[in-house]
């Protein structure tokens, strides 16, 4: 009975995988060094790790290896000692069940993406097979259609030009370097990016990255936002 409900989970999240894996991936820059912790430290306290750079260990399970309607390869699996997280990595390393292996990533307590809700999930950002291809050109849209639909562009890569009010340029507990600011034209809307473009209120510019209806990201719920892709501001 347990093995047949593992498979029918495992079955539902590659479905789910294939659609959100369609939106392009946004890559910061440098991060910082991920803190090593276990997989029941993570599923004890999720929220004390949500949004954190980490490092856990532990064996292979149920690795999923799929290709996207977009051209995206991405791979899924269960990270397991002896409990379980949940892994998404880009590409297709050379990986296989019951393998030991160290995943470093963001790990999220809850991640929304393509209208999907995901619990305590790590995305690996530091094994040297994954090199997710560039983003897909980006929909042009207005930020009224977004704010008038935000369901129907969620997940999507978009990109909406206007005026730059409010930038505000912070650096993070860990030392990564951020920024987020509004662009409206006149309706606004949020953006965040990581580092600190050279942005000035008023300034005219073009945003090109991922838009989310809901975004949930260490501990906070973050509505309407676009998270700008890498180097692009």
């Amino acid at each position: 009975m347990l093995i047949r409900l593992c498979a029918l989970v495992v079955a539902v999240a590659s479905t789910t995988y294939a659609i959100a894996a369609q939106a392009a991936p946004v890559i910061p820059g440098a991060l910082s060094p991920a803190q090593s912790v276990t997989i029941d430290q993570l599923l004890r306290s999720p929220a004390t790790y949500d949004g954190k750079h980490v490092a856990v260990s532990g064996k292979i399970s149920a690795l999923q290896q799929r290709t996207s309607a977009k051209g995206y390869a991405y791979s899924t699996f269960e990270l397991c000692s002896p409990s379980c997280v949940h892994v998404f990595t880009f590409g297709h390393p050379k990986l296989e069940d019951g393998q030991q292996f160290t995943v470093r990533g963001i790990f999220s307590a809850v991640h929304t993406l393509g209208g999907r809700t995901y619990k305590n999930e790590i995305q690996d950002d530091e094994s040297p097979a994954v090199a997710p291809p560039p983003p897909p050109p980006a929909q042009s849209v207005t930020i009224a259609q977004l704010l008038r639909n935000p369901a129907t562009y969620d997940g999507k890569h978009i990109a909406v030009s206007g005026k730059v009010s409010a930038p505000q340029q912070m650096t993070s507990a860990k030392g990564n370097a951020y920024e987020r600011f509004q662009v409206c034209s006149p309706s606004c809307i949020h953006v965040f990016t990581f580092g600190h473009p050279k942005l000035a209120a008023g300034q005219q510019v073009t945003v090109r990255g991922t838009f989310s209806a809901v975004r949930a990201g260490g501990g906070y719920t973050y509505k309407n936002e676009i998270q700008a892709d890498a180097n692009s501001l």
